[in-house]
């Protein structure tokens, strides 16, 4: 999505990957390669790049490919997918918190059993062993001239991160994900219901679907003229029925649905409800906004404060169910109160994750790179 906001401020923009062409469709402006391709500097000579942006995480193990790209354009550029808590001296209960929901979502069976072993185990070494990942991330982050994290706080966190290791630090910026907006805006022709939308892959720990649970059926039961739409991968075994009996005409369940129709879905609601107990940055939230929903989601997680600071959303003070409600709550009175303008909040957004603008804030960075 970056290469083609980037193709739309008139850049011939590609993404390089891995993989055969004949995976990919036809259109899509792909350069393919192997591993051996990346980390050879003469594969890049070649492609004759103006700038690259790489999305290797920060990752040392791709340092071949960094200094393959660096020896070709100075022009380069890091995306990071980070909330910024990228180690345990960033923030301890949070970085185990992530880790052990990272082992659980793994897929993995003995990752899952032995989930909290393990992230208390690499907490601990990472903590105390710096030299083991911590120094070699930060020496990794210090090559490249900007990093992007995709949130001013993540920025911050990023910067306080490097300052353990590094005595001039590299520049960190903010660059959000970019949003499609072919579909992702608001549409006056729509009716704005009272409803609340959710989406997510609500089989993954990270996405917290027993909160949403506990949330909706408490709120419903409040506001008894507002519905709420879930949209994803449902748990398995789950029965709404069962625990919400009163409120469940009012629940829908729709799975996997078009990008169109969730864009639809987005257009007709007021608020987009994220019970996540923690996220790098959630591009369903921000497509939400370019729609003109409004946000609730937690303080904790570094994009809430983002997404909620254009008069746009409320931040939940703490993870809990009380807390969540006092949050939707506050964003029914905003609705009611007229303190909330989708076309505004759509326009706004489109102007921060669009992939225009995304795209023409990539392009800028590179321009402050000097040769």
């Amino acid at each position: 999505m970056l290469a083609l906001g980037m193709r739309e401020n008139g850049v011939d923009a590609r993404v390089v990957a891995f993989g055969d062409r004949e995976k990919y469709a036809n259109h899509l402006p792909l350069i393919l390669g192997n591993l051996s391709d990346l980390e050879n500097p003469e594969w890049w000579r070649k492609l004759n790049p103006y700038g690259v942006i790489m999305n290797t995480w920060s990752a040392p193990r791709y340092d071949k490919i960094r200094k393959a790209v660096l020896s070709v354009t100075p022009r380069v550029i890091e995306k990071l997918d980070t909330d910024g808590v990228r180690s345990p001296r960033t923030w301890l209960s949070k970085y185990i918190y992530a880790t052990y929901g990272s082992y659980l979502d793994s897929g993995n069976k003995l990752k899952k059993r032995l989930a909290a072993i393990l992230a208390l185990s690499r907490t601990i070494v990472i903590q105390y062993f710096p030299g083991l990942l911590d120094k070699k991330m930060a020496i990794t982050m210090s090559q490249i001239p900007i990093l992007a994290a995709e949130s001013p706080i993540a920025v911050a966190r990023i910067q306080r991160f490097l300052r353990c290791f590094i005595s001039t630090p590299p520049i960190v910026t903010c660059i959000p994900h970019p949003v499609a907006v072919e579909y992702m805006r608001a549409d006056s022709s729509i009716e704005r219901e009272k409803r609340i939308v959710c989406v997510g892959r609500w089989n993954a720990y990270q996405k917290n679907f027993p909160m949403l649970k506990k949330v909706l059926k408490e709120f419903l039961s409040v506001h008894d003229d507002w519905t709420a739409d879930i949209i994803g991968t449902m748990p398995k075994g789950f029965n709404f029925q069962k625990e919400t009996a009163s409120i469940t005409e009012r629940i829908r369940i729709h799975g996997h649905i078009s990008r169109r129709d969730i864009a639809e879905m987005y257009q007709k609601s007021r608020i987009f409800l994220m019970p996540s107990r923690y996220e790098s940055f959630n591009i369903a939230a921000a497509e939400a906004l370019c729609c003109g929903c409004s946000i609730v989601g937690s303080g904790d997680i570094a994009s809430v404060s983002f997404f909620t600071d254009q008069n746009s959303g409320t931040s939940v003070c703490r993870q809990t169910r009380t807390h969540f409600l006092d949050a939707l709550n506050s964003e029914v009175s905003a609705w009611e109160g007229g303190e909330r303008n989708p076309k505004l909040i759509s326009e706004r957004w489109i102007s921060i994750v669009g992939s225009t603008s995304v795209g023409k804030k990539v392009l800028t960075c590179f321009e402050t790179i000097i040769p």
